[in-house]
């Protein structure tokens, strides 16, 4: 593919603009890590530091600078869809592509935090379609594999998960308030030192019972005094709601599959690194005279410390 990603081949700018309009208001709706992270954007030919200041698991030696940097290529995300040769020649009346990348950005928006809170574990969960491609090999140590551990993983590595009081009919949820101010105890205990501001990230479900009143006839709800602790936000994160995602991705395996993570944003522990953004390119036409076409993205993971990450049990 050469650097028209193939559009040189069909349609004029201001079709494929609409294209690429499309798809960055599509991904920027989705994506929750890069609502939360700092995100740049970089040559995508280079490979991206990932030096840790605090090593993959340790959080009891404060901060150490390393002396050399640690590197590692993007891995990129993508999926297709293709047209047919009536609809190609009717884009600019009917905006059928257009369309089409707007729902494959979505599937790769989604595929993004998959991977993202989930590593490497979370490929196998992603829609058929999907493509991850820069894969780890079999057996490779998480914090030098391309694919980064995941958000999960960061934090699973700083037991043991903050329990979330068991909830008190009629309340919908337990006590995440209590849990969200044992979470920021621990997450300044042993030289860990996250000072915030904190960000937390809870399941669709869990989401959900923070903004419902703790009682009928109230109109304050959990999430109301949340917000005034958690200042980086409160985010819905679908992935966290994986079946059995405890023994997924958590070593050891925790019971409860429920959680979520509660994290401190000060000092940038984490950050994204984008080689190339979500964008459309134009493949190929096949036999049957069909158009295809490739909505991808290259990307990395950096995390500095992650000791800022601490998980909540529910």
């Amino acid at each position: 593919m050469n650097g028209t990603l193939g559009r040189d081949k069909i349609w004029n700018d201001q079709i494929w603009n609409d294209i690429d309009k499309a798809v960055r208001e599509e991904v920027g709706r989705i994506r929750i890590a890069q609502k939360v992270f700092p995100t740049t954007v970089v040559n995508n030919v280079l490979p991206v530091s990932r030096s840790r200041t605090v090593p993959f698991g340790v959080g009891a030696l404060g901060p150490v600078f390393p002396a050399l940097d640690e590197f590692q290529p993007f891995f990129e995300i993508s999926t297709e869809f293709q047209l047919t040769q009536a609809q190609v020649e009717g884009e600019e009346s009917g905006r059928l592509a257009a369309s089409f990348a707007r729902l494959a950005a979505s599937v790769l928006a989604d595929a993004e935090d998959c991977v993202l809170f989930l590593g490497a574990q979370g490929i196998g969960l992603l829609p058929a379609g999907v493509n991850v491609t820069n894969q780890p090999p079999a057996g490779i140590p998480p914090q030098y594999a391309t694919i980064p551990p995941g958000f999960v993983a960061e934090a699973n590595n700083y037991p043991p998960p903050i329990l979330v009081p068991a909830p008190v009919p009629p309340a919908p949820i337990g006590d995440i308030m209590a849990a969200v101010a044992n979470g920021i105890a621990a997450l300044n205990l042993l030289n860990r030192v996250q000072p915030g501001p904190y960000a937390l990230f809870l399941s669709p479900i869990h989401y959900a019972g923070v903004f419902s009143p703790a009682a009928p006839g109230l109109l304050q709800t959990p999430g109301d005094a949340i917000r005034d602790v958690v200042t980086g936000g409160i985010y819905m994160v679908r992935r966290l709601a994986v079946a059995n995602l405890g023994a997924l991705v958590l070593n050891p395996p925790l019971a409860n599959p429920n959680i979520g993570i509660l994290t401190s944003l000060g000092g940038e522990p984490a950050k994204i690194v984008l080689g190339t953004d979500a964008i459309t390119a134009f493949t190929q036409i096949d036999a049957q005279g069909n158009y295809h076409f490739r909505v991808f993205e290259r990307m990395q993971l950096v995390v500095r410390d992650g000791s800022a990450f601490q998980l909540l049990a529910f």
